[in-house]
């Protein structure tokens, strides 16, 4: 450390006392632009999520779990593709509204209640391997997620690319969701309703 008073009235250009040269402390700060509106973004997201999850879960009854699916993933991925190119308030808006509405919180429901449909109708006593290996792949990509963000971020300097990304494995989810063998005529039945035959 070589810092040093600049024409003090008392201490001239002395040295700092209590700073050996050997020593410095400091302290970095970032602030990114959007700080302030980040708690609100996400806020607004949990607050469209909550409400669009229930709809979601009703449409797919009508639509069917899987044509609900695909709607879901191919709208967040475009949602989160916007957030990815574009900077202009409104439409950072719209596509936050947007991944409120058909990102998690829309899908997570329609999700658990397709995976409810199969497992009964397939492997009616597997609902709790199932459901933990379920939970686990969700837990993995919680955690795997953020790490590949970050790594994306320190490479390319920008959220973006990590936006980009998930916006593909969306986009690839809304294609392979279709190939799902759907059995014909398999009625779902509560382990109550099987019991009693």
């Amino acid at each position: 450390s070589d810092f040093r008073f600049d024409n003090d009235p008392t201490f001239g250009n002395n040295q700092l006392p209590g700073a050996p040269r050997h020593f410095i402390r400091a302290e970095a700060r970032y602030a990114h632009a959007s700080g302030p509106l980040a708690g609100f973004y996400i806020g607004l997201v949990n607050l469209i999520g909550f409400p669009a999850g229930m709809v979601g879960g009703l449409l797919s009854d009508r639509l069917g779990r899987r044509r609900m699916t695909v709607l879901l993933f191919a709208g967040a991925g475009v949602a989160l593709a916007v957030l990815a190119g574009f900077s202009d308030p409104a439409l950072v808006l719209a596509a936050i509204v947007g991944f409120g509405a058909v990102g998690k919180w829309g899908s997570d429901g329609v999700l658990a209640a397709w995976m409810g449909d199969r497992v009964a109708a397939n492997f009616p006593g597997m609902a709790s391997a199932v459901c933990g290996m379920s939970n686990t792949a969700r837990m993995f990509g919680a955690l795997v997620a953020p790490l590949v963000s970050g790594a994306l971020l320190d490479r390319t300097g920008t959220l973006a690319t990590g936006f980009l990304v998930a916006a593909a494995v969306l986009g690839a989810a809304s294609c392979l969701a279709p190939l799902v063998v759907e059995r014909q005529g398999v009625e779902v039945r509560s382990p109550e309703q099987t019991a009693a035959t």
